[in-house]
């Protein structure tokens, strides 16, 4: 059977009919890099690592880690991404979000940049 990307993404976002597409894709949205990361955390941080997106405090979206007593935020989206994922998020799409750098030892600021994918 042939699937389209607008029957696949309609059927991701529950718009489809009885039948779920096939989750074994993903197409990427945006790369960008995260806001407030954690020193600490971004030092454990490895690429191709998946981190959950998820709300945070604030009306924030946080991208999260696991960790031995749970989620630990690594940093947060930038407010001009955000918005658009959230709104994916609520619709039910499932996101992928996967470490593409991460440097922990910048003078200034660790960097930690993900990319955010549609999962199907």
């Amino acid at each position: 059977m042939v699937w389209s990307i607008r029957s696949l993404v309609g059927s991701l976002l529950g718009q489809g009919g009885s039948e779920p597409a096939p989750m074994s894709a993903e197409v990427a949205l945006d790369t960008f890099a995260l806001e407030c990361v954690d020193p600490r955390l971004a030092r454990k941080l490895f690429q191709g690592q998946e981190l959950e997106l998820a709300a945070g405090e604030g009306g924030r979206l946080e991208a999260r880690a696991a960790g031995r007593k749970g989620a630990l935020t690594a940093g947060t989206v930038p407010p001009e991404r955000a918005g658009r994922l959230a709104e994916l998020l609520e619709r039910g799409a499932r996101l992928g979000c996967r470490v593409v750098l991460a440097e922990a030892d910048r003078q200034d600021a660790p960097l930690v940049r993900v990319r955010v994918s549609v999962l199907m």
